[in-house]
């Protein structure tokens, strides 16, 4: 009776020390640092395969280089990502307005941002010379002018440019050559 008793309490030991082990192993994943952005805000169709992507941290050199999308919504910056917390992210989606992310950002909640789609020239402004490229093509099914990516330039697409009409990036210093990132 003596052997049974020391067996169930060496047993009931073994669980509770497996659900307080579980238990601290939890809560240190969930307050991880997070690495990643998710895009919001965007058409259905919209599914960009990669984004160039330039990492400024404080006392490392400059980073830049193309990540493919997961789920054409989710950008993974681990690789990226150094342990700093100081620095800028520039990202630069097809079709879209580069944008900035702190990397103090980065902390233990999920980073969202909703992309303003609209810049066909790659000048950094949404104008009506973006407006205008879309409206020429309007009724095509020119890839370079569908930003909602339906397969048709439409009215949608034009709506999409007005709705971010006067948006502009904010030049980082030194500025950035995004035709040479992730050469």
């Amino acid at each position: 009776m003596r052997a049974w008793y020391s067996l169930m309490v060496v047993g009931l030991l073994l669980v509770i020390g497996f659900l307080v082990w579980r238990d601290i192993n939890h809560s240190v994943q969930t307050t991880s640092r997070q690495t990643a952005v998710t895009l919001t805000d965007l058409p259905v169709h919209y599914c960009p395969k990669q984004v160039q992507v330039v990492v400024d941290q404080a006392n490392q050199p400059r980073v830049g280089k193309i990540i493919a999308l997961k789920n054409c919504r989710t950008i993974e910056l681990s690789s990226v990502l150094g342990t700093s917390t100081v620095g800028q992210i520039s990202f630069k989606l097809p079709l879209a307005l580069p944008f900035q992310i702190n990397v103090a950002d980065f902390g233990t909640q999920p980073v969202t941002y909703a992309p303003e789609l609209g810049d066909l020239n790659d000048d950094a402004v949404i104008d009506a010379r973006d407006e205008s490229l879309v409206s020429d093509n309007l009724f095509s099914s020119d890839n370079q002018f569908d930003l909602d990516n339906d397969g048709q330039v439409s009215v949608l697409d034009v709506a999409l440019v007005r709705l971010h009409l006067g948006a502009s990036y904010q030049v980082v210093d030194p500025p950035i050559d995004w035709s040479e990132v992730g050469q």
